[in-house]
């Protein structure tokens, strides 16, 4: 009462002293007690961090390097110092290419953990960022590169004619980024990185739809955006415990936030899979994460259960306006907020914190790192009355340099964002609506002018408006209201909204469909309008503008009758008489449950989007349509123009690993084993075997342009397997247009080279046959084999199970003695005869195991190196399936059945290959029972532990595979196998790839195998051992005396 009082005695004095003739318009309305109040609502100093974000991401890397950075369902974790190696690399890269500070460079991917790695490392070499999305229309892309003009272009997957457009100024090189490129940067040193950036240096370019009817990019500085980012994580919680969810599209500026603002507070960030974000179990995509803390849509909110994301404790609800029940839904279970702010404003300008149920949800909170004034919305230069709605002017620190290639608009370095809202009774913010056609669709920023700006372009369309009713039937849809050139425009009230006549409707369903076509070849899904309303003309104000409010109270008013007619309209029902094939009714059945429609009201040609949906409900229908064996991307719902289509597309999930898993896993039982720690600190396991079937595999099914773009989602099955609780195998269906690759990865604790012979077999025979070629009862039982041998082991005297000494390994000459030989530091080369070489060694060496030969040529060519040392001793794996007097058949039997023994060969500088072959042959046959008696003593016994202690420590390790997989008739499974040899040669690495600190077993490995009838040898070693110079000079040496094709005497 006492504002208005000062409000109104402020009026009455203006009147009694201003000039009779003076417009009541002009009268100041702001009182000076509303100066007063104000005043103390604004800080004085704005804060303002002065540094770049390189620079806090590395004190963040000094304060906590072995902090989990990115976590992901990709199987790719990275630690702060792992992301910060990562980045430079891929930083230095770019700047070897030609980047120069503030040059821009686009990101074009789905949802990777590389997203991370990248804008960090374009962030680190000055560079501004710029998101692609690979799923929008080309011409949308064109427009944004020709407005942007990158200079570089970062992507995952070479998408097709992504990047070639003839108005786009074309970019210097399209880097196509993986694991191995990152890998191969790591430590190399391409160029320096600049010394420091400018705190005012651009750091991202947000791109938002524009009135005029192009994308404008928003340009934001690494002050902006750290000087919004130091309080919104203060006020939302956001600490270095906190385990973000990276689950918005690229296309939403608040992906960002989850990505860089954590890394600046030592966050980790947590990636789900692309197909997860479109998954009807989101909360098990969280809960896989251990999720605490979530940005999302109040839309994408109301899909969840608060009870079913347990470990979501912190989150903030933006993009769109908040309502009661979404209060309701989540205040009691986590820390809720409501996040407001435009692109323009470095993502957030308030954030409120909303404790209990009676803070109205429009309530946005005070401001951050800004200065919120309301002003007059008809002039922006006079403020509003306290506590009268006006349009939002923010200034401050965190308002961006302006829009790209927009000097009028950049010039103001404050920011009217067109929303109308006043000052609550506390100095906050409460939300009241927008001035201007610009909505918010499902968090998407749109402007309604940007779609009539292109209808209007249109040679079929003489007028168009487009609207976003908030209530009636057509609630939440973009609804587009069209004058046709080709319609005779029928008399009618200026006043009224009149439909075309019914008999002239079906002339124009064609028109209709044509605009719909040309409208989504240039703007993304959720710019389309879902309903379509033609009209004989637009009514008008007396203005000549269109009357929008007309339109929107008939769209509020609709009869049933006419809002089937303009829902079904182009859809051209009755051309299908045909039968509906089972996925086209089980689709349906899915969209009418999703969409709460009844099913005469789909048909085939019936448009998802026109029906009502969204991207939120796009996820939910991709869900059921899996668990239905259907599959296709969420971009297939929102793109198919009908139902039809969206079946054409799909594909079924096979079913015949679930059919066929349990009689597989029943014949083999090490694939339903489990393990267990013996005691907490030990590393020695015990091991079970369980009845669990379903949980000791793990099933995917990915679709791809090419079978390569799958190795992230292959390295996430490999890092699946868990040996306590399952799974033990992992399986990936990989279909591309012309193929279908099934990938298996197993653990090796429950099978060797030799097993993985018997499980391909018996699939492929269940496969092809519906049924198993061996009996059950054929294969002798790992357990019982485990039982026999600790029995035999007893009866074994160490001295009597190796014939020689074996000399301590020389760790210290590699200055390994203190080192951890680690997977992750693994380099190598390989060592490819042609065939004609490989015959040769094979027909030449009858009378000699090729083993032994491969021996003598490691042992030949260290000598020839290194003469300053004895040349070690070289422990061989074998299958160990020939028990020494045990009349017993291993052949068929599942399990890890590998034995390792050494071979010590006494070898001098002047020594021929020759001789060393021999000597080696001699030494290899003096070994009682092919090593297994020396194996099981060392590992079964007391007294073997003891006596072969110094074995743990082991130089060189071979391990001879032969023809492996390849070696049997050749059948279409294991023809299919050899020719995809190369793929499965590029997710090589094992689970140690990723880096977690997998130990090796040797500092060197050597593995042979024939393929495609070509002797492979790879050699692989620690990339930080001494010497590395004289290893390779080795393996040159090991490769000239293969090369010379020695026949043996």
């Amino acid at each position: 009462m006492n504002r208005i009082l000062h409000q109104f005695v402020f009026l009455i004095d203006q009147l009694c002293q201003s000039d009779p003739d003076r417009p009541v318009g002009d009268l100041e309305a702001f009182s000076p007690n509303d100066l007063r109040e104000i005043r103390a609502l604004h800080p004085e100093n704005i804060p303002t961090v002065e540094t770049s974000f390189p620079a806090i991401f590395a004190e963040q890397v000094a304060w906590s390097p072995e902090a989990l950075a990115v976590d992901s369902q990709h199987g790719v974790k990275l630690t702060y110092a792992e992301l910060d190696r990562l980045s430079d690399g891929l930083a230095r890269y770019l700047i070897s290419l030609g980047l120069m500070p503030q040059d821009e460079v686009g990101w074009c991917s789905e949802k990777t953990p590389w997203t991370v790695v990248g804008i960090v490392a374009i962030a680190k070499a000055g560079g501004i960022f710029i998101f692609l999305d690979p799923s929008h229309p080309p011409s949308r892309r064109a427009e944004i590169l020709q407005t942007g003009q990158p200079r570089l272009i970062l992507a995952i997957s070479p998408h097709d004619g992504l990047f070639q457009y003839p108005d786009a100024q074309p970019v210097d090189a399209v880097v196509l980024v993986d694991e191995r490129l990152l890998t191969e940067l790591r430590d190399q040193k391409h160029g320096a990185l600049p010394d420091s950036l400018q705190a005012d240096s651009g750091l991202y370019n947000q791109f938002t739809s524009g009135s005029t009817g192009t994308p404008k990019g928003c340009l934001v500085e690494h002050s902006n955006f750290l000087s919004s980012a130091a309080i919104y994580t203060h006020r939302t919680n956001l600490t270095q415990q906190s385990r973000v969810f990276q689950v918005s599209s690229y296309n939403f500026d608040s992906s960002i936030l989850e990505m860089l603002a954590s890394l600046t507070v030592g966050a980790c960030v947590c990636v789900p899979r692309e197909e997860a974000r479109s998954d009807d179990d989101l909360p098990g995509t969280m809960n896989d994460l251990a999720v605490t803390w979530a940005l999302i849509t109040p839309s994408l909110a109301r899909t969840l259960l608060a009870t079913s994301v347990p470990s979501l404790q912190d989150l903030v609800l933006a993009g769109e306006a908040l309502s009661e029940v979404d209060v309701k839904t989540w205040v009691a279970s986590v820390r809720l907020y409501n996040g407001y702010g435009p692109a323009e404003c470095a993502i957030l300008t308030t954030v409120n914190r909303i404790v209990n149920t009676d803070v109205a949800p429009n309530e946005l909170g005070k401001p951050l790192a800004s200065a919120n004034w309301i002003v007059c919305p008809q002039d922006p230069n006079k403020l509003a009355p306290l506590g009268a709605a006006g349009e939002l002017l923010i200034e401050g620190s965190i308002v961006g340099r302006g829009y790209l290639n927009d000097s009028h608009r950049t010039k103001h370095r404050v920011y009217l964002n067109g929303d109308l809202v006043r000052y609550t009774r506390d100095g906050s913010i409460s939300y009241v609506g927008r001035k201007d056609l610009q909505v918010k669709i499902r968090g998407q920023r749109v402007e309604l002018g940007e779609i009539e700006h292109r209808l209007w372009t249109h040679s079929l369309v003489n007028n168009a408006v487009v609207v976003y009713p908030t209530s009636g039937r057509c609630s939440r849809q973009l609804v587009g209201f069209l004058a046709l050139t080709r319609v005779t425009s029928f008399a009618q009230n200026p006043d009224d909204v009149t439909l075309l006549p019914n008999h002239v409707l079906p002339t124009i369903t064609e028109d209709v469909r044509i605009i719909e076509n040309s409208l989504s070849s240039q703007l993304p899904s959720y710019m389309i309008p879902t309903v379509w309303v033609p009209l004989s003309s637009i009514p008008l104000l007396v203005s000549g503008k269109s009357n929008r409010r007309i339109l929107l109270n008939w769209l509020a008013g609709l009869d049933d009758p006419t809002f089937t007619t303009i829902v079904n309209l182009g859809q051209n029902e009755s051309t299908e008489t045909r039968p509906w094939s089972q996925t086209e009714e089980t689709l349906r059945t899915i969209w009418g449950k999703v969409l709460n429609l009844p099913f005469e009201r789909i048909h085939l040609n019936s448009s998802f989007l026109r029906l009502g949906g969204n991207s939120i409900s796009a996820m939910q229908v991709a869900g059921l349509a899996r668990k239905a064996n259907i599959d296709f991307p969420l971009t297939a719902v929102l793109g198919s123009s009908s139902l039809k289509e969206l079946a054409t597309s799909a594909r079924a999930i096979p079913k015949i690993s679930r059919a066929k898993a349990p009689s597989l896993f029943k014949r083999h039982p090490m694939l339903r084993a489990r393990f267990q720690h013996q005691q907490r600190g030990n590393e020695r396991h015990s091991q079970m075997i369980t009845n669990e079937v379903f949980t000791s595999y793990r099933l995917q099914t990915h679709q791809s342009s090419a079978l390569e773009d799958t190795c992230s989602a292959l390295e996430a099955s490999r890092v699946s397997l868990d040996i306590y609780s399952g799974p033990l195998l992992a399986a990936d269906l990989v279909e591309t247009e012309t193929d279908q690759v099934l990938f298996f990865t197993i653990h090796h604790l429950v099978t060797d080279m030799v097993s993985w012979n018997v499980i391909l077999g018996d699939l492929e025979d269940f496969l092809l046959r519906g049924e198993f070629r061996y009996a059950e009862e054929e294969s002798y039982p790992f357990q019982d084999w485990c039982k026999l041998q600790e029995q035999h082991a007893q009866m074994l005297d160490p001295a009597s199970v190796l014939p020689f000494s074996v000399p301590p390994a020389d760790f210290d000459y590699w200055q390994m003695e203190h080192e951890t030989n680690l997977l992750q530091d693994l380099v190598g080369e390989e060592i490819a005869l042609d065939k004609d070489q490989t015959a040769k060694l094979l027909d030449t060496n009858d009378r000699v195991d090729v083993q032994d030969f491969i021996i003598a040529a490691l042992l030949r060519s260290f000598v020839m190196v290194f003469d300053d040392r004895c040349p070690p001793t070289v422990f061989r794996y074998d299958h160990g399936r020939r028990p020494e007097g045990q009349e017993i058949d291993l052949s068929r039997t599942v399990g890890w059945l590998t034995t390792v023994t050494p071979v010590t060969v006494p070898v001098k500088a002047h020594d021929s290959l020759s001789t060393i072959v021999h000597r080696t042959h001699a030494v290899r046959s003096s070994i009682p029972g092919s090593g297994w008696p020396y194996f099981i003593s060392r590992y079964l016994t007391e007294d073997g532990a003891a006596a072969f202690q110094s074995h743990n420590r082991i130089e060189v390790l071979l391990n001879y595979l032969g023809s492996g997989l390849h070696g049997q008739a050749t059948t279409p499974v294991k023809t299919r196998l050899e020719r995809s040899q190369a793929f499965s040669d590029s997710t090589e690495g094992g689970l140690g790839a990723r880096g977690q600190p997998v130990r090796r077993f040797a500092l060197f490995g050597v593995q042979v195998q024939l393929l495609d009838s070509r002797l492979i040898i790879q050699f692989e070693y620690n990339r930080r051992m001494k010497h590395q110079d004289g290893i390779l000079r080795w393996i040159s040496a090991l490769r000239g005396l293969l090369d010379e094709d020695i026949l043996l005497e």
